[in-house]
């Protein structure tokens, strides 16, 4: 991956890397982009995507304010084709030991009814858009 040349990973960031690079490269077309619910916002970065929020960890938007901007944007941008989610019940992508579905619940329920879980890999989840 040309963004992510010389860069030093450990071997579970590299898997998770190269498990949404393949899913990416495989579900989306070249200006669909995706939300990332599991604070790992470097992959727009490395995958050389578009980045659908102005915060890029859940931690950022936990105010109920914020959430219901977070649920807005996500609602009016049809180019966000899927969800990267982490898994349950042991959320291990939260900040501070709280799982992401609790410090944002208004977005994990609008996830939980707009997207579905479509494929698992690698401990990542990824949710589609009914």
């Amino acid at each position: 991956m040309p963004r992510a040349r010389g860069a030093l990973s450990n071997s579970s960031d590299a898997a998770v890397i190269d498990v949404v690079q393949r899913y990416a490269a495989s579900h989306l077309q070249t200006n669909e982009t995706w939300f990332d619910f599991t604070n790992r916002g470097n992959l727009y970065f490395l995958l050389d995507r578009d980045c659908p929020m102005r915060q890029l960890e859940v931690a950022f938007y936990e105010t109920a304010g914020r959430q219901r901007d977070v649920i807005r944007r996500i609602d009016q941008n049809p180019r966000i084709r899927f969800a990267l989610m982490p898994p349950e019940p042991i959320d291990n992508t939260a900040v501070d030991g709280v799982p992401n579905r609790v410090r944002a619940p208004l977005v994990y329920e609008y996830l939980r009814e707009h997207f579905t879980p479509g494929h698992e890999e690698g401990g990542v989840n990824f949710w589609t858009r009914k």
